[in-house]
C-alpha cells in the first residue's frame, strides 16, 4: 500500500484503504486492455472521492493532453464534489466548475472539471412554426439558431428591429464554439476538445444511462476519441427504471464492495432496526394503485399518513434518544409539519425517575407529568429546548439551504427534516438515526438504500489508522455512534411491497428468506437485521428438514402398505401422492395453494418430492406466463434441483390428434396444446411448423428502426403467443431479440 498510492500519492496526506487501491489498479487494468468504462460499486461513506482522485492523479500524469471531467446531476453535489477535489488533491493540479454561470472559458481548460449534466445539455433548435416565421422576414439561413435565441429574434423583427444587425447575430451564433455543424447541436460542451484524452467520471452512476438526453450526447462527443474512458461510482447500481447502466457506460467492474462487506471489515457502522406502525397505511394498495410511479407512492404515502403526525413523531422522540436524525418525509407539507412538532417540543430529565421524554413545551412547568413515574416536571428540568429541527425541501434557495446544512453538521439542532433533498451525496458521519417516513416501493429499492446510507459512516477519525477489521470494529463499538438507527413505516400489511432494511443486508438471497426475516424483524423484536436474517435461515432449514422428514415418512408408509398388500396377496385400497398435489386441506398454508400447482402444471412444470412456497408459486407463474422464461430458466432462477421437477406435456392420445391435423406437440405445454385443439376446432389453421411464425417475427425486429416500431411488435408477439403460434423456447428467442434491438436503438 505504500508503493504506487502510499501517504506520499496525495498532497492532503490520506492513506488510501485496501479497496480502494484495488479499484484503481482494477480499472486501469480494464482501460489498459479496452474496457472503455468501468463501474465502482462502493458502500455509502466507502470514499469514493478519494478514489476518483486516485484515478485523476494517475490519469493525469500520463501526459500534458490528458483531462479528466467529473458530471453531476445537482448544483449542491457539484461544489461538494469539487470541494472535495481541492481537498485531496490540494493545489497540485489545476480544477474549474462548469455550472450555470461559472463558465470555462473556451481555450483555457483546466485538468479537471467538476460540471453539472444540466449546463452541458444541447439546446433545443428552432421549431419549423419560428423557422417560417424568419423566412417571412427574409431569413432563410439560421443554421443551429436555438429556440430560445429565435424567439428573441422574432420578438426583435416584430418590433422593428435592424434586420442586417439581426442577420449578422445569427451569423455569430452559428460560429461560436457552441454550435457543432456536425452534429447539428448546442451545447456548452464543444469548448472541451475531444481529441484531448478525456477520463469522464459519473457521480453517482446509478442516475446515468445512454438514453438520457442530459448524458447520451455528452458520452459520445467523447467517444470520439478512443482513448478516453470513463469510470463511474454508486453505492447503488440499479436504476428504478431497470435500465442496464452497464450495457453500453460501463461494461467492466472494478470494484463491488457493498454495505454488508464493508460492516464486516469496520469500515460502515451497522444498523439497528425500529418500526413506527401507521394502521392507515396498506403498503399493497399502494401497490395496486401506483406500480412502479415513485411520486405517486409518495402523494397516497401522505395521504394516508396525513393527521397522524403525533403517531409518527412521538415514537421517533422516544427512540432517537441525542442522536442527530435526518427525517425523509414524502411530501414539503409533511416535512415541515414534522419540524413544527418537534419544535413545540422540549426535551425534559424527570427530576424522580432520571427518565428523559419529549413534552410539549407549552405544559412543561404547567401541568406536565412524567410519562413514567407520573411526578410533576418543571421548567428547570429541560435538556433541550428551543429550536431541534429544521424543514428544507427543493423550493428553499441553495443557498439557504447551505447555512442549514452547516448547522446541523455543526450541532447547533438534532432533526433535519427533508423532502427530495439529502437522499444522495449529503456527508455528515454524525448522522446517527434515519427516520423513513417516506417508505419506497420495492422496485425503488435502491433509492431506500440510499436514503439510509447517510448514516452509515463511522464517527470522523474513528478507524483512521487501523489496519485490521477487528480493530475497526472494535473502534466503532467503543464509539459514541456504535450502530445507525433506522425507523421505518409499517403499515397494515406490514412491509408488503416496501423496502425494508433486511433488504439491505440480505443482498442476493432467496425471496423467501428475505420475507421470512422481514417478518422476524417485524413481529420478534429484533433490533439487529442481520440477526433476523440468520434467524430466517434458521427456520427456513428447519422448516425445510421438516418436510424432508415428513416425505421420508410418506415414502416409507407407502413402502411398508406395498409390503403388506403384498404379503397379503390381496388388493389393499390405499392412497399416495406427489408433495404438492393432494391433501390440501391439512397442508401449510404458506404453501403453494392447488390453483397454482394446476396452473403451473398447464404452463409446462410438474414437481415430484418438492413443492413451492406461494410466494415462489406466485412467481414462477409470472416467470411463465408475463415474462416468457423457459421452464428451464424458471428452474435454474428458482434454484428447483432437476430432479424435483419435469416437464408437463400432452398426452399420448392428444399428440396422436394433433399429429392428424398436421400439428407437431411434441414440445408443447398442456396450456399450448388447448389452443391447437381450439385452434382445429374453429378450422383455422395451425401453423406448421410454428417456427414459421418465429421466423417472421424475429425478420420484423430486424427491420425496426424506432421504439415505436418495436412498440407495435410487442403486441403482435402477445397476440401471436395468446393465439398459441409460438411455444415458450420461441416466445424467449423473440423477446431477448427485441431487447436487444431496442439497447442498439437507444
Amino acid at each position: 500500500m505504500m508503493g504506487l498510492f502510499g501517504a506520499e500519492a496525495i498532497a492532503s496526506g490520506i492513506v488510501p484503504r485496501d479497496y480502494q487501491v484495488e479499484d484503481v489498479n482494477k480499472s486501469f487494468d480494464l482501460w489498459d486492455s479496452g474496457t472503455i468504462g468501468t463501474l465502482t460499486r462502493a458502500f455509502t461513506g466507502a470514499g469514493k472521492t478519494i478514489m476518483t482522485c486516485l484515478k485523476f492523479k494517475r490519469w493525469l500524469e500520463r501526459g500534458p493532453n490528458y483531462r479528466c471531467m467529473v458530471l453531476s446531476y445537482e448544483q449542491e453535489l457539484v461544489r461538494q464534489f469539487a470541494q472535495e477535489v481541492e481537498d485531496v488533491l490540494g493545489s497540485d493540479f489545476t480544477l474549474e466548475i462548469e455550472m450555470a454561470s461559472q463558465e470555462i472559458k473556451p481555450g483555457f481548460i483546466p485538468q479537471i472539471v467538476i460540471a453539472s449534466r444540466q449546463s452541458l445539455m444541447t439546446h433545443e433548435l428552432a421549431t419549423e412554426e419560428q423557422r417560417e416565421e424568419l423566412r417571412k422576414f427574409g431569413l432563410n439561413e439560421i443554421g443551429l439558431l436555438t429556440k430560445a435565441a429565435a424567439r428573441r429574434v422574432i420578438a426583435a423583427l416584430q418590433a422593428e428591429g435592424d434586420l442586417q444587425e439581426i442577420a449578422d447575430g445569427i451569423a455569430e451564433h452559428n460560429s461560436d464554439y457552441r454550435c457543432d455543424h456536425k452534429m447539428k447541436r448546442v451545447s456548452r460542451l464543444y469548448k472541451f476538445d475531444w481529441r484531448d484524452n478525456w477520463l469522464l467520471a459519473c457521480d453517482e452512476a446509478h442516475k446515468f444511462s445512454m438514453g438520457m438526453k442530459s448524458v447520451g450526447h455528452i458520452v459520445e462527443w467523447f467517444e470520439q476519441n478512443p482513448q478516453s474512458r470513463r469510470s463511474g461510482v454508486t453505492a447503488t447500481p440499479k436504476r428504478r427504471d431497470n435500465v442496464n447502466i452497464g450495457y453500453k457506460l460501463f461494461p467492466g467492474i472494478s470494484l463491488d464492495y457493498p454495505f454488508t462487506r464493508a460492516v464486516k471489515a469496520g469500515y460502515a457502522v451497522p444498523y439497528l432496526q425500529r418500526f413506527v406502525q401507521v394502521e392507515s397505511l396498506d403498503f399493497r394498495r399502494l401497490k395496486d394503485e401506483c406500480g412502479t410511479d415513485q411520486s405517486k407512492w409518495d402523494r397516497e404515502v401522505a395521504c394516508a399518513i396525513e393527521g397522524q403526525l403525533a403517531k409518527l413523531c412521538e415514537p421517533m422522540l422516544d427512540m432517537v434518544g441525542d442522536r442527530k436524525t435526518l427525517v425523509f418525509s414524502p411530501s414539503v407539507a409533511m416535512a415541515q409539519n414534522v419540524a413544527d412538532y418537534i419544535n413545540a417540543r422540549s426535551e425534559v430529565e424527570c427530576p424522580s425517575c432520571a427518565s428523559k421524554r419529549w413534552y410539549p413545551t407549552l405544559l412543561v412547568g404547567d401541568g406536565a407529568k412524567c410519562k413514567e413515574c407520573g411526578d410533576f416536571l418543571k421548567k428547570e428540568n429541560v435538556t433541550k429546548l428551543g429550536i431541534q429541527a429544521h424543514c428544507l425541501h427543493g423550493e428553499i434557495p441553495e443557498q439557504s439551504r447551505r447555512f442549514v446544512y452547516r448547522d446541523h453538521k455543526g450541532d447547533k439542532f438534532q432533526f433535519l427534516s427533508v423532502c427530495g433533498l439529502c437522499r444522495e451525496g449529503y456527508n455528515d458521519p454524525d448522522i446517527a438515526c434515519v427516520t423513513i417516513f417516506r417508505p419506497v416501493s420495492k422496485a425503488a429499492s435502491s433509492l431506500a438504500e440510499q436514503m439510509k446510507g447517510r448514516g452509515s459512516r463511522p464517527l470522523r477519525n474513528c478507524i483512521n489508522g487501523l489496519d485490521t477489521p477487528e480493530e475497526r470494529l472494535a473502534a466503532i463499538a467503543k464509539s459514541e455512534k456504535a450502530n445507525c438507527l433506522i425507523i421505518d413505516l409499517v403499515g397494515v400489511t406490514g412491509l408488503a411491497d416496501c423496502a425494508s432494511t433486511v433488504q439491505i443486508y440480505a443482498d442476493g438471497l432467496p425471496d423467501e428468506i428475505v420475507a421470512r426475516a422481514e417478518q422476524i424483524a417485524l413481529t420478534g423484536g429484533v433490533d439487529d437485521p442481520e440477526a433476523a436474517i440468520e434467524q430466517a435461515k434458521r427456520e427456513d432449514a428447519e422448516e425445510k428438514e421438516r418436510l424432508r422428514l415428513a416425505r421420508e415418512a410418506e415414502r416409507q408408509k407407502r413402502i411398508e402398505e406395498a409390503e403388506r398388500r403384498a404379503k397379503l396377496d390381496a388388493d389393499v385400497k390405499y392412497s399416495t401422492h406427489e408433495v404438492g398435489t393432494a391433501n390440501y386441506e391439512q397442508r401449510d398454508p404458506s404453501m403453494a395453494t392447488e390453483g397454482q400447482i394446476k396452473f403451473l402444471h398447464m404452463l409446462g412444470m410438474d414437481f415430484t418430492g418438492w413443492e413451492p412456497t406461494k410466494r415462489q408459486a406466485g412467481r414462477m407463474i409470472g416467470q411463465l406466463k408475463e415474462e416468457g422464461l423457459s421452464r428451464e430458466e424458471v428452474a435454474h432462477t428458482n434454484r428447483i434441483p432437476g430432479e424435483c421437477w419435469k416437464k408437463s406435456g400432452p398426452t399420448p392420445n392428444q399428440l396422436r390428434a394433433l399429429c392428424r391435423s398436421g400439428v407437431d406437440a411434441r414440445d408443447m405445454t398442456p396450456i399450448e396444446v388447448k389452443n391447437a385443439f381450439d385452434l382445429v376446432k374453429q378450422g383455422k389453421p395451425v401453423p406448421q411448423p410454428f417456427r414459421e411464425v418465429a421466423k417472421a417475427l424475429l425478420s420484423d425486429i430486424g427491420k425496426a428502426e424506432t421504439n415505436d416500431a418495436l412498440d407495435v411488435l410487442v403486441n403482435a408477439v402477445k397476440a401471436s403467443r395468446q393465439a398459441g403460434y409460438l411455444n415458450n423456447e420461441e416466445y424467449v428467442e423473440i423477446c431477448a431479440k427485441g431487447r436487444e434491438k431496442r439497447k442498439n436503438i437507444f
